[in-house]
């Protein structure tokens, strides 16, 4: 909305076509513990506290949040916020002065298109040329057509867990291909990077980028990437974890969990985090769904949701409790609730422990 140079007014705008709100309903919608209509926090469950505090953030930002909805037609929430200028620091420009990235031509490949906008708008905001391939085969080809038109390409961003064609094999395609008019590559991937440089072998890459990706960490790699030396491992500055991945997998291998969670996104992601220790399951959209799995099938541990329609993760746990061949079944709770007292509330009901999302 404004810039100067000390601070940037941004407008932010949420429209959905959800149930939408009648103006009695909107007055009283940023109030603590309150709901537009009561029977949502029984069918979608919540607190009533998320508006509050989105109030209290944006207050704090300098900003109002406004609400324009209809009822049957949904909403639109809006906000606008004061940001203090972005100063860029002079190590930034002293690592842009050592590689000039604009213009290079870079091939990001990746079966997952959501992970194929982030790296293009980070390179593209970096001043790369960039073209996106879905999978291994459309890479290999793109590659082999660049080559052949005499415009290839310089870096490549591959992906390592990809159906059909993994970046593995992939890269090993493109090497035997190109030899040493390959491009360089760096190596994506939501797994452990230790057991990707295992899995590697004598396969070459010049850098290993552990997802989520940022900006910052997508640049630090590309700069390694370009200098002679090891394979670089750009990890967010955690420190490794000290659990060797290859035991928890043999420790884990074949262990049967029930999942319990209603939100797609949430699934797929639990999912591949515990097929990554070769872990199987079986998916629940809701307690009372998880109590009938229960009965006809044998599980080492379940994963319970706390917040879902029809029956939530609490009364699930107590339910379970309550027959005496489920009181040694181990129950982890996965909660989205920061309030203070969570903890409690979920070993009062009878799980073992808890987890806080994002997983």
């Amino acid at each position: 909305m404004s810039k100067n140079l000390d601070h940037t007014v941004l407008q932010f705008a949420v429209r959905d076509t959800g149930l939408g709100m009648t103006e009695a309903e909107i007055e009283r919608i940023f109030s603590a513990f309150t709901q537009a209509d009561s029977s949502t926090t029984r069918r979608f469950g919540g607190t009533g506290l998320g508006l509050s505090i989105c109030k209290h953030i944006v207050e704090l930002f300098g900003g109002t949040i406004r609400v324009k909805s209809e009822p049957g037609r949904g909403s639109e929430f809006s906000f606008e916020a004061q940001f203090g200028a972005v100063v860029q620091s002079d190590l930034v420009d002293a690592e842009r002065e050592k590689l000039d990235l604009s213009g290079m031509r870079t091939l990001i490949v990746d079966d997952n298109a959501a992970a194929r906008l982030v790296f293009d708008h980070i390179l593209q905001g970096h001043g790369l040329v960039t073209h996106t391939a879905g999978h291994g085969e459309d890479a290999v080809a793109e590659l082999l057509r660049a080559h052949a038109a005499a415009i290839p390409y310089r870096l490549l961003i591959l992906d390592w867990k990809m159906a059909r064609l993994d970046g593995i094999e992939t890269l090993r395609r493109i090497q035997a291909a190109l030899g040493k008019d390959s491009p360089l590559c760096i190596m994506a991937t939501a797994y452990d990077p230790d057991a990707l440089q295992e899995a590697l072998g004598t396969t070459q890459v010049a850098a290993i980028v552990q997802k989520p990706i940022t900006g910052k960490l997508l640049l630090e790699a590309i700069h390694s990437a370009f200098q002679a030396g090891p394979v670089a491992f750009a990890t967010g500055g955690k420190a490794a974890n000290a659990v060797n991945l290859g035991e928890l997998h043999r420790l884990l291998q074949g262990t049967h969990v029930l999942l319990v969670e209603d939100n797609v996104t949430n699934q797929e992601l639990a999912m591949e985090l515990l097929a990554a220790v070769g872990m199987t399951m079986d998916v629940a959209g809701d307690g009372l769904e998880a109590l009938d799995l229960l009965e006809r099938h044998s599980y080492a541990l379940v994963l319970m949701d706390c917040q879902m329609p029809v029956m939530d993760g609490f009364e699930a746990t107590r339910r379970l409790r309550a027959q005496p061949r489920f009181a040694d079944l181990p129950v982890i709770a996965m909660t989205a609730n920061a309030m203070a007292g969570e903890r409690e509330r979920c070993l009062s009901a009878g799980m073992n422990d808890y987890l806080s999302k994002p997983i």
